[in-house]
């Protein structure tokens, strides 16, 4: 008995081009901006939490606008409230499978490259930005929390912070 089989395409060399084009991408979330720009201080504090010495003039502009430190204060903690790193621990097996059925599709040429990468990435960044309006602990100090006109969330004032979260391929 003879066995006959043909190859109609041979998508080999699609194959290889489109594994070595995802082994050289990097895919960069985050919030991104020149050195020393205000949202990523503003990021960085609260990713990984500040002390910020008490100078005569911020103990007048707080005394002014109602909180009183005492005489001995001469810092304030601003503690951690990850969202970057809690995405990547938290949020892992999410991750892992929108690349594995990703992978899936640009292997069985359902999708390009591009279009397998960008996926990622707007995924990614939409979940950190969930991730960093999940945040609730530790609180805001009630000052803070009657300076944002009532609003609990630790890392949500204006909403700039989560707007500020995007990809680049």
């Amino acid at each position: 008995m003879r066995v006959k089989k043909s190859v109609k395409k041979d998508n080999s060399k699609k194959l290889k081009q489109a594994i070595e084009r995802i082994a050289k991408a990097k895919i960069k979330i985050g919030i991104f901006g020149d050195s020393g720009s205000d949202i990523l201080m503003i990021a960085n504090v609260n990713e990984f939490g500040c002390n910020i010495n008490v100078t005569p003039k911020m103990r007048a502009w707080l005394h002014y606008n109602g909180l009183h430190l005492k005489g001995t204060t001469t810092s304030i903690k601003i503690p951690e409230r990850s969202f970057v790193r809690r995405t990547a621990e938290e949020k892992q097996n999410k991750i892992n499978k929108l690349i594995q059925d990703g992978l899936n599709e640009v292997f069985t040429f359902q999708i390009d490259v591009d279009t397998f990468l960008n996926r990622v990435g707007q995924y990614l960044a939409d979940l950190m930005k969930e991730t960093l309006t999940e945040v609730s602990s530790p609180p805001n100090h009630s000052f803070t929390i009657e300076r944002k006109g009532g609003k609990s969330n630790p890392l949500i004032d204006t909403g700039r912070l989560r707007e500020s979260i995007t990809f680049k391929i």
